[in-house]
């Protein structure tokens, strides 16, 4: 199997920085500085809370009437659990209770969990849900939570609840879904078809006895990767490189590897990573019949690439973002 040596160096490493990429920066810490200096500081007493209760309110108020997974941190930490139970003709992981997914991340700040939330047209077909659907759900989850972290004398951990994109929002890689349920991964110019695998589903069930959806582990795997404009995020490169390890070695996991998937996200990867480069903004410039608007638009995403990479490789200006509002998560693709 052809498989990126982990850990991969996101788009940017061992690269010149540019000027105009350190003073966009700059303008986010400045800011991101000012809010830093009225957050409160979190209790010691809280350092072991779980994120783990909170899961029931997915369950409780999302799953019963729409088809939701967990994607991100929580999947990927039970996956990589020491101790989990993988069952792959079941296709499902189970956790004891020795697994832990912490409230708080080591820097004192509230962790978030992602939910995709997949809507079906009348032939079952994934769809977009509509924004104003999207709103109910988060805002009727988002109270069960804040009433379920009241009682529990904690900070409520912060939720995304999202649908398919309508539109490439920079610097995050897009998934759209056409009007016949085909899935694509977008990012920029580059656009690329996924099989129709890419959202097949897992299930995992929690110590509490909670079961919840989770994507599929290659499919985890791959969207980390190409997550953002400058590829995979450093944070993640530890995590993600265990991850893939595992999939490797545990039986019935390597075998399943849906090769289509692979190649598709592969492919994304290099065009994503090629697009977002000083190299394809210049070759627009000295195009016989160059196109402004293009060029641009190029440009915006080397600059976007070039901030994220220089952000992430420091972990005070990770740390600060992590407390910002969401205007200044983009510099380092705090999310």
């Amino acid at each position: 199997m052809n498989h990126f040596e982990m850990p991969l160096a996101p788009r940017g490493a061992g690269e010149t920085i540019q000027p105009w990429a350190v003073a966009g920066l700059a303008v986010a810490v400045v800011g991101a500085g000012v809010h830093l200096s009225s957050r409160r500081e979190i209790e010691p007493a809280l350092r072991g809370a779980s994120l783990l209760p909170y899961c029931e309110d997915i369950v409780t108020e999302i799953m019963p009437s729409h088809d939701a997974v967990i994607v991100g941190g929580l999947a990927i930490d039970a996956f990589n659990y020491k101790y989990s139970v993988i069952d792959v003709d079941k296709r499902s992981i189970t956790v004891d209770s020795g697994f832990e997914s912490l409230l708080l991340r080591k820097n004192g700040t509230v962790r978030d969990y992602d939910v995709l939330v997949i809507g079906r047209d009348e032939l079952g077909r994934p769809r977009r849900l509509p924004d104003e659907t999207q709103k109910k759900l988060k805002e009727r989850t988002d109270a069960a939570t804040k009433k379920r972290a009241q009682s529990l004398n904690q900070p409520a951990p912060i939720m995304s609840i999202f649908s398919f994109d309508d539109h490439r929002s920079l610097p995050r890689s897009a998934t759209i879904v056409s009007g016949d349920g085909r899935i694509s991964m977008e990012h920029g110019f580059v656009s690329q078809l996924l099989p129709e695998t890419a959202m097949d589903k897992w299930s995992l069930t929690l110590p509490e006895g909670i079961t919840i959806n989770i994507l599929n582990p290659w499919e985890q795997y791959w969207r980390s990767m190409v997550r953002f404009s400058s590829g995979m995020k450093n944070k993640d490169a530890e995590k993600i490189g265990l991850m893939l390890k595992r999939l490797q070695s545990t039986d019935g996991l390597a075998e399943m590897e849906n090769q289509e998937l692979s190649s598709a996200y592969r492919s994304f990867h290099d065009q994503m990573l090629a697009q977002n480069s000083l190299t394809a903004v210049m070759e627009s410039l000295q195009a016989p019949n160059r196109d402004w608007e293009h060029t641009l638009k190029l440009g915006e995403l080397v600059v976007t690439s070039k901030v994220m990479a220089f952000g992430q490789k420091f972990e005070t200006v990770n740390r600060i973002v992590q407390g910002t509002p969401k205007v200044f998560n983009s510099f380092v693709g705090s999310k």
